[in-house]
């Protein structure tokens, strides 16, 4: 029984782990529906391009995504972008270096829409573009990134 068990970690160990897929919204107007197709209602309208989602599932051409709070649905494949976004979660200080104690150049408030620059896969640190202003961000203030994920 012992041996099975070390097999399995020893499996474990050697499968990838698979990172979690974030989409943006390409149109300021895009349907999320209760399934992936058209004859599904429609659950909700998105009004905000570059909203970040997270991909759940793909079938056929919709992915089934999640949002932040963990609402989930359907939007057509076609409807998403790979450009990377993240939603700020909490008001958070923006820094002028990936450091703690780094000059402040500003707060950004919770439900902001930014995009990502850089993200280091070991730092806790992620370089957030908003318009004309750059800074960057603790990694725990943001949905739309992986924790160990790597953006250069």
């Amino acid at each position: 029984m012992k041996t099975n068990w070390v097999f399995l970690g020893v499996l474990l160990l050697a499968c990838p782990v698979l990172g979690r897929t974030f989409v943006s919204l390409k149109s300021d107007e895009v349907n999320m529906r209760t399934g992936p197709g058209e004859r599904f209602p429609i659950k909700f309208v998105y009004h905000k391009r570059t909203y970040p989602l997270e991909v759940l599932d793909t079938y056929d051409h919709w992915h089934q995504v999640q949002e932040a709070d963990g609402t989930t649905g359907w939007v057509r494949e076609t409807m998403v972008s790979s450009a990377r976004y993240v939603r700020i979660q909490e008001e958070t200080p923006l820094l002028a270096k990936p450091l703690a104690d780094a000059p402040q150049k500003g707060t950004v408030k919770a439900g902001v829409i930014g995009r990502i620059r850089k993200c280091a896969a070991l730092s806790d640190y992620c370089l957030i573009q908003f318009k004309e202003i750059k800074g960057w961000l603790s990694k725990k203030s943001l949905w739309g990134i992986d924790p160990e994920e790597e953006i250069d």
